[in-house]
């Protein structure tokens, strides 16, 4: 028989059974990846693809399995792929992928219409690190209860659940009788859990029924971060400050009555009344120093109003006194080895 035959023509047939593969893929740069930051994958193919659906790569972290989602790239050769680090994600040895890309039923196809072939080479991830769990006070250790005067620190302990770094001088506002704020500033513990913020009780601050403070932190253009640099949270659960109060204001004499005029005699008593601005507390024999003619200095002794505003000092006229045209009174009372505090916060009285 004869075997030859004529050319049918077959210049215009082509065969195409070459489906696409992915070349390689380029992972996120080495480093610390946090809250709210991007890993970005890049799936390099040998052919232009099509892409329908959100196809992902499954990413295995410490915390748990999460996604990087297709995002852009489609008919081009190269697919971008997507995972933003969230609030609970975490891996600090080094995130792994698995090495084929999931089509979530989706479609990845060539320039022919073929589906790729989804799998590659582990492209080396041990240095890619999450850490998405940010900084959150766990409590808040307050002064103890009682009244604070002028110039006490009240320190508060804020108890962070990881390690944080403090920048400058971030704040606690506080709220105290006298209106306004006043501010508790950042003492120390910066490389550990437990920061210290401290507010000295300054002149005419007062607050007798607890004072007030407020969440969130104030940063004060300072920061708060833990070591791998995510921004702490910044609000608190208000501990109980009923009973820390404040007594900034010290006592002040508002006024001296002195004896009538008149002639004392032998065994008589001066009485002088030194009156403040509050109640206040006596402990010794504080004193008033008067001159006399007679030369030297006599003195009346305190003899009553402690726990009030009104204190009395007393001379009693002995043998040899003697003052014709009035006797001096120095505008100061001596201590003499006493106090003078006021009955709230034991603020030292002014004296003149």
């Amino acid at each position: 028989a004869e075997l030859n035959c004529s050319d049918p023509g077959t210049t215009g047939i082509n065969i195409d059974a070459i489906v696409s593969l992915i070349t390689s893929v380029t992972p996120p740069t080495d480093g610390m990846n946090l809250l709210g930051d991007d890993l970005d994958f890049t799936v390099n193919f040998d052919d232009n693809i099509v892409v329908t659906g959100t196809p992902q790569i499954s990413i295995t972290l410490t915390s748990g399995v999460v996604t990087a989602d297709y995002l852009s790239g489609s008919g081009t050769s190269s697919l971008l792929f997507r995972f933003s680090v969230g609030a609970t994600d975490s891996d600090l040895d080094g995130v792994s992928i698995a090495t084929a890309v999931t089509l979530n039923g989706g479609t990845l196809l060539d320039s022919n219409g073929y589906d790729a072939v989804l799998t590659f080479s582990d492209p080396g991830t041990t240095n890619i690190n999450v850490d998405g769990v940010v900084p959150s006070v766990t409590s808040v250790t307050p002064p103890a209860d009682g009244q604070f005067k002028l110039a006490d620190n009240l320190d508060f302990t804020l108890n962070f659940d990881q390690i944080v770094n403090i920048v400058g001088v971030p704040r606690l506002l506080l709220t105290l009788d006298t209106g306004g704020a006043v501010f508790a500033d950042y003492l120390s513990g910066t490389g550990s859990n437990a920061i210290i913020f401290r507010y000295t009780v300054g002149v005419g601050t007062e607050d007798t029924n607890g004072i007030g403070l407020s969440s969130p932190m104030d940063l004060n253009s300072g920061t708060i971060k833990d070591v791998n640099g995510n921004d702490s949270n910044l609000s608190f659960t208000l501990p109980a400050l009923g009973g820390v109060n404040v007594d900034g204001t010290i006592p002040t004499i508002s006024s001296v009555t002195a004896p009538v005029n008149g002639t004392y005699s032998l065994g008589e008593n001066l009485d002088f009344s030194v009156n403040y601005s509050e109640n206040v507390d006596i402990s010794g024999t504080p004193r008033l120093e008067i001159f006399l003619d007679t030369g030297g200095y006599v003195y009346a002794d305190y003899i009553s109003g402690t726990g009030s505003s009104t204190l009395v000092f007393r001379l009693n006229i002995v043998s040899g006194l003697r003052d014709s045209n009035g006797i001096a009174l120095t505008l100061s009372i001596d201590l003499n080895g006493g106090a003078i505090l006021d009955s709230f916060a034991g603020n030292s009285a002014n004296l003149n």
